[in-house]
């Protein structure tokens, strides 16, 4: 995978926040491809790109709008060396009111959601955030939350105003089998096991599997375990407790998989924070040259 250039970047950082605008010039041939325990909001201003979300294929338009839940596994891969300019939202619930963080998350659905046109004015609460950097503690923290919160509650009105207008959701031929996977995630899953309940052969499964979500079955799985364990150590569990709770039947093949897919140890991530420094920069470890299925 070719290095990307990053022409222009600014980015505002706390414990529970990562937000940034960068603008490259530089495709790239792959999918950067991971799953996290963050939620994400990626503002395209210009550019050439796709997005893969579960299995979901999305060509962003100028100034449109892609959410990503918290443990989509998802890519990105920019397609031509033209500008690609965009603002990237990252941040953990625990940011947002206890008593409208249920509200606010309804539009980041499991397998993202794509909004053609947020309304003027919605670059500028994007820069507003990343203002709030500027500003001295308390008032940096109180900013980087009643900021996010207004931009979140003007992406449900944009949501529910556009149910009306989009038609019904064509499922992909995948998604059943990423349901499933999903549904019994900590579970001692295997291709055989998926192949007797779907009736496929292992060639099938796996063709299938690798077009739509530009990955393996058993590297999704990974990731998936790996992202719900990340969120259980965010929540004070101990690392052998998490590991456990997300399906890791052994501790070292864990530990191995966190420091593989996030660059630290699960210790090191709760002593230095869940947002490493470039949560939305490709990776060349996770990566697939493939198109998806469409």
């Amino acid at each position: 995978m070719r290095g990307i250039v990053m022409d222009k970047e600014e980015e505002v950082r706390t414990s529970l926040q990562l937000y940034s605008h960068r603008i490259t010039r530089k495709s790239s041939l792959r999918y950067d491809l991971h799953c996290h325990s963050f939620f994400e909001i990626y503002y395209v201003v210009c550019g050439e790109l796709q997005y893969l979300v579960e299995g979901n294929h999305y060509i962003p338009r100028q100034n449109s709008v892609l959410l990503i839940p918290a443990g989509a596994f998802h890519g990105v891969r920019i397609d031509s060396d033209a500008p690609y300019e965009r603002y990237a939202l990252h941040f953990l619930p625990e940011l947002l009111s206890p008593e409208y963080r249920e509200t606010l998350l309804i539009p980041f659905r499991p397998g993202g959601l794509f909004l053609e046109d947020p309304g003027t004015g919605f670059r500028d609460r994007c820069a507003s955030l990343l203002a709030s950097g500027t500003l001295p503690e308390p008032l940096k923290s109180a900013a980087v939350k009643s900021r996010l919160e207004a931009l979140l509650t003007e992406l449900c009105a944009v949501e529910y105003a556009s149910r009306t207008d989009r038609g019904a959701e064509v499922s992909h031929p995948v998604q059943g089998i990423l349901n499933y996977v999903n549904q019994h995630l900590t579970e001692d899953l295997s291709l055989k096991h998926l192949c007797e309940q779907f009736f496929l052969s292992k060639n099938q499964l796996n063709l299938l599997f690798h077009r739509a979500t530009g990955t393996t079955v058993w590297n999704y799985l990974l990731h998936k375990r790996a992202a719900l364990a990340q969120q259980l150590l965010r929540q004070g569990i101990s690392a052998s407790e998490a590991a456990s709770r997300a399906g890791f039947r052994d501790y070292s093949a864990f530990y191995r998989c966190y420091r593989n897919i996030y660059g630290s140890s699960p210790a090191e991530a709760k002593r230095s924070g869940f947002f490493t420094p470039s949560a939305d920069a490709p990776s060349s470890r996770h990566t697939s040259s493939d198109r998806p299925g469409r």
